[in-house]
């Protein structure tokens, strides 16, 4: 800042006299800024969102302009105004969809940068608070059979295993157990928040089976999320056989039912 000063006197001749000086006094411009992130979880699955606020302060002496929010998870980031007087904030928005890879991870991470282009240096990066996203993981098991091929020792009946992760998050190695079977074929044992898959495995009838007119069993699916936690469903079937006593039985309750008809 700059200044001049005059002094003037008069001499007893009524004389004036005047004097000059200049002095500069320095003042010191000590540019500085603060940012602030935040982010607000809507949901909890792919393609819900964290909408994140940008918190801009002017902690310096001097106005700042053309402030700028670098995040590398947006491709531009809103800002109401670009020029802040010292003391003076604004706040700046964002939204993020969330990716499928973000749940399984259960949080998200990143850091964003406030700079001003016209002034040095510019504000070191500000880590952001993670985000956490609680994982919710389900699966569902329909099993399903076919109808039998006859109904003698070495006939067979085909069986489907329906799955479906109904939860939020990735599941992996996904395996049927059922007493029938030594293995249940599956074609894929990785499946994502709504997928589905059909296992299959095929039953040989026992005279065992034949004899008591039915099969009938329970089968088990257990799949891992990503933080290594099991889930699992039941689903039974009962089938019937049809052999002599099997119809006898029919028969008579038929015969009965005619009868009080």
């Amino acid at each position: 800042m700059d200044n001049t000063a005059t002094v003037t006197g008069t001499d007893p001749n009524a004389t004036d006299v005047t004097d000059t000086d200049t002095e500069s006094v320095s003042i010191p411009a000590t540019p500085a800024i603060t940012l602030v992130k935040s982010g607000t979880l809507n949901g909890g699955s792919a393609g819900d969102s964290i909408d994140y606020e940008f918190l801009v302060t002017n902690t310096g002496n001097v106005t700042l302009d053309g402030i700028v929010i670098d995040d590398a998870m947006f491709t531009t980031v809103d800002c109401p105004v670009t020029t802040l007087a010292p003391g003076a904030d604004t706040t700046c928005t964002a939204s993020y969809t969330l990716t499928q890879a973000d749940v399984d991870a259960g949080q998200v991470d990143n850091t964003a940068t406030v700079t001003v282009p016209t002034r040095t240096p510019p504000t070191s990066p500000t880590p952001t608070p993670s985000v956490s996203i609680t994982a919710a993981p389900d699966i569902t098991l329909d099993k399903q059979a076919g109808i039998p091929s006859g109904n003698s020792a070495g006939d067979t009946i085909d069986y489907d295993f329906v799955v479906q992760n109904t939860g939020n998050v990735t599941l992996t190695g996904i395996v049927i157990d059922d007493a029938m079977f030594t293995t249940v074929d599956c074609p894929v044992t990785t499946l994502a928040p709504t997928e589905s898959t059909t296992c299959t495995a095929s039953y040989t009838l026992t005279q065992l089976d034949v004899d008591s007119g039915h099969v009938a069993n329970t089968a088990t699916v257990t799949g891992t999320d990503p933080n290594g936690t099991d889930v699992d469903a039941t689903d039974s079937t009962d089938t019937l056989i049809l052999n002599g006593n099997t119809l006898a039985v029919r028969r008579s309750r038929w015969s009965r039912r005619a009868r009080r008809g």
